[in-house]
């Protein structure tokens, strides 16, 4: 894995929380994520689990389980949706634990 460097052209917006992750592939995982900070294009989230650069996945959230964002955020977080992993960074606070960046999926 390599080193994250900022890449996001929007602005960041702290919160916290839990979120659920669920693998797109026939597969039953899924695992529990804790939200550090989203912007319109994506999210910022720490879980146990390394994902590579790429993969698609489904991230879920509700608002009885995040905090809310400050008033002035010009987005919110989405509620549910596919995100692609941009970047996965092993955390220096514990083992194993992974920084992982993702951007929202497109819609047409």
């Amino acid at each position: 894995m390599s080193k994250h460097s900022e890449k996001r052209q929007s602005t960041r917006f702290k919160t916290g929380g839990t979120i659920y992750l669920k693998d797109t592939i026939l597969s039953p995982m899924v695992k529990k994520a804790h939200l550090l900070n989203f912007c319109c294009n994506g999210v910022c989230f720490l879980t146990d689990k390394q994902l590579d650069p790429g993969t698609t996945i489904l991230f879920k959230s509700s608002n009885s389980n995040h905090l809310f964002a400050e008033n002035k955020a010009d987005c919110q977080i989405r509620s549910i949706s596919f995100v692609t992993v941009k970047w996965c960074c092993k955390s220096a606070k514990k083992d194993p634990i992974y920084s992982i960046g993702a951007t929202y999926l497109s819609h047409y």
